[in-house]
């Protein structure tokens, strides 16, 4: 339904379509994709949470979440320092126009320290300061330029007009995005806590049960609407593109670079750490999980 989405949208470029009908076009599947995130937050706390407090000897629970935090703040690095790596030698933004960018800003210098920024945002990321932010922002170490500061010197003003040379300096923003790392830890904490008082909150555990089994049967409804809401997605976007040749050109390096890293996270390290771990063939357990990996890769692009 992607690809005779944006085809759809293709064909009808031809009418000349007002702006405002080819947004109304593809509301549709934007309203579909945001259903899906937002059901995505309460799905990972709830199941978190669950998972952890079904057990009754505190000792397992220590040592399961101590191997599950090393392992994802371990395998979390490793993607940033793998995305890091296809991005340097793919150079997925090179066919990006360079007039169009020299006219609009002056282009950062290459961040040295790179792979520590984003070890620095793994672990900033994996104890938020504020849990009900975590889950539509998370912090990002970012370059921009340096904001110069006003002088009454006559002649330190003259010396600044006459440096051209432009300046930047590091900046950690809040970007609009789910933190599911911060998320992660927040949910494995509350679940240990959770797997100490016993009959206590016993209650407590029957509510997230009831609400995960609410979210499923809603996620479920949304699958067969997922198909339509691509649709019209994909025949927005058809609709919005300028030039064939110039997209595929453009994002042509940059999946080069995406599933390039999909492939090696997939396809090697996953089931080479299985296999290493539990000694047994990785080819049943991973087919298994092809239903949800697809999900979670058809919603995760915004």
């Amino acid at each position: 339904m992607t690809v005779l989405g944006f085809a759809t949208g293709l064909s009808l470029r031809q009418y000349n379509l007002k702006q405002q009908t080819v947004e109304l076009i593809g509301f549709p599947g934007k309203l579909v994709v945001r259903a899906f995130i937002l059901l995505t937050v309460p799905l990972i706390v709830c199941n978190v949470i669950l998972g952890i407090s079904s057990f009754s000897k505190m000792d397992k629970v220590g040592r399961l979440v101590m191997i599950t935090v090393c392992f994802f703040l371990g395998l979390a690095l490793f993607c940033s320092v793998l995305g890091t790596a296809l991005a340097y030698f793919i150079q997925p933004g090179k066919l990006i126009g360079k007039m169009e960018v020299e006219a609009s800003f002056h282009c950062p210098p290459i961040n040295e320290n790179q792979i520590l920024d984003s070890l620095l945002d793994i672990f900033r990321n994996a104890v938020p300061d504020n849990a009900i932010q975590a889950t539509f922002k998370r912090e990002v170490t970012v370059i921009r330029p340096k904001k110069l500061q006003s002088f009454n010197n006559n002649l330190t003003d003259k010396v600044n007009s006459t440096d051209s040379a432009p300046r930047f300096e590091k900046e950690v923003i809040l970007r609009e995005e789910v933190n599911y790392i911060g998320l992660m830890v927040t949910s494995i904490v509350f679940g240990c806590a959770t797997a100490t008082l016993g009959d206590k909150v016993k209650a407590l555990k029957q509510v997230l049960v009831g609400v995960n089994e609410v979210i499923m049967k809603i996620l479920f409804f949304l699958l067969w609407l997922l198909v339509f809401g691509m649709f019209f997605w994909m025949c927005e976007e058809g609709l919005n593109t300028s030039s064939v040749n110039n997209l595929f050109q453009a994002i042509s390096l940059y999946m080069c670079a995406v599933f390039g890293g999909y492939f090696i996270h997939q396809v090697i390290i996953l089931p080479g750490l299985y296999l290493l771990i539990v000694r047994k063939n990785p080819l049943p357990f991973h087919l298994s999980l092809m239903p949800v990996l697809l999900t979670a890769f058809g919603t995760s692009s915004r």
